[in-house]
Parts: structure tokens; sequence; C-alpha cells
């Protein structure tokens, strides 16, 4: 697993990836980028050696799981899906983010793997372009224990319906040396006052550049982690 903090994504402790590529082939990807310089197949594979890397890992922690690729492609095997998803369970005091462009695949999977492990997030990743309204109307309904909105990169205004999402990430565009130009702060602004509306907490990622620091994180997510880590 590899560290994150400031400077990277901030809004986990490690990024583990258990699966990589995908077949999105979003331009602005900043997975493909990286595996295209290194001349590694963005193809979605399953790395088992990398498996049971959180388990090892004793202290309590926010895992962003599957960061380099695709959980829900419909080129990976669902038994791989389902041996990323048996550790997470058995990972029982981490929490698990999954960000995800085919949200109509994740109640295809729960209905292949059964309930979703309360541990796990699941989240869409949208631009704010023509098909973001369809993926977070689409992941709303499924049956998931939790919720996020990514809007990272958000490439154009956008106004989100955050009914039954518990949290909201907001970031920009970053190339593969690490650099942002950042957002246009009227862009942030719109979804700041969607979030309002709902009671969503909102992160703002330091690569959108916005003049203050929000940074807020889901109560149900900070009472978990307190509770694992008095537990251990």
């Amino acid at each position: 697993m590899n560290k994150q903090g400031p400077g990277k994504i901030e809004w986990c402790d490690y990024t583990w990836s258990p699966i990589t590529g995908c077949s999105n082939d979003c331009p602005y990807c900043f997975a493909r980028a990286i595996h295209k310089r290194f001349r590694i197949p963005n193809a979605p594979t399953f790395h088992m050696k990398r498996l049971t890397e959180p388990l090892d890992r004793k202290k309590p922690a926010i895992i962003f799981a599957c960061s380099m690729g695709e959980f829900f492609d419909d080129g990976l095997s669902a038994a791989y899906r389902c041996s990323v998803m048996q550790v997470m369970k058995e990972a029982y005091w981490h929490q698990f983010m999954i960000l995800t462009k085919q949200a109509g695949r994740v109640q295809d999977f729960v209905h292949y793997y059964g309930p979703i492990p309360e541990n796990v997030w699941i989240g869409v990743s949208v631009d704010g372009g023509g098909r973001s309204s369809e993926g977070i109307g689409t992941l709303k309904f499924a049956d998931v224990p939790h919720h996020i909105l990514c809007a990272e990169p958000l490439l154009q205004p956008y106004v989100a319906d955050l009914t039954g999402y518990e949290w909201l990430i907001i970031g920009g565009v970053t190339d593969r040396r690490g650099k942002s130009k950042g957002l246009d702060k009227g862009d942030v602004d719109i979804l700041r006052r969607c979030a309002e509306k709902t009671s969503t907490p909102v992160f703002v990622k330091d690569n959108a550049k916005y003049p203050e620091k929000i940074q807020e994180w889901p109560v149900a997510m900070l009472k978990v982690i307190e509770t694992r880590t008095k537990a251990l």
C-alpha cells in the first residue's frame, strides 16, 4: 500500500491496488498516464500478491481501494472482485473507499456477492459532463451502506442532487507530475450550495486551489474510526 496525505490524496491514509487498469478511457485519467509512462498495460488486472496488504496493517486507516483501476469493470472476473471485498470485510478496523464510473454495475455486484460490509464506502466519480446525473442517480439506489459523490476532475459547472449521499469530494485535474491548474471558484461554490441543501459534508482537495480550506468528514466515518481505534 502507498502512504497518502498532504500533497497526495488528502482524504485517505493509504491507497491499495489489488486491481489496476480499466476500460473507461477517460482522457484525463491519472492512472492511465502513469501506466503509459512506465509501459504498463491499462487493461483490468488482478494482483494476487497485493490482496492481503490491509490485513497486515493493524492501525485503523482510511484506504482508497483500487485507486489505479476500476473495481467494477466488466473486463474483470467477478471472482476477483469478491476476493477483494472479502479482504475488506475481514479488515473491519479499516474504512475502505471505492470510486467508480460504472455505477450501473454496482447493484449487479451486490446481487452476486451479497451485503456490502459496513466499512466499505462506494462512490461514483463524475466530471460534470452529460452522464454525471445518470451515474449519481443510479448509485443512489444501489444497496450499499455508504454513498459518496466524487466530482474530480470537475470540468464544468454542475448542479447535483445529493439526496442519499454521505460525502462530497471535489477536486481538479492533476497531471502525472502532480500539478493542477485548480478549479473555478464559482464551480466549486455551486456544488457546495447543493451540499448545503442536504447537509452533506464537503471535502475540497488542495488541487482545486479553492481560497478556503474545506475538509469536512462524514460523521459515520469518524465515529466508526474512533470506536475501532479504542477497540484495538
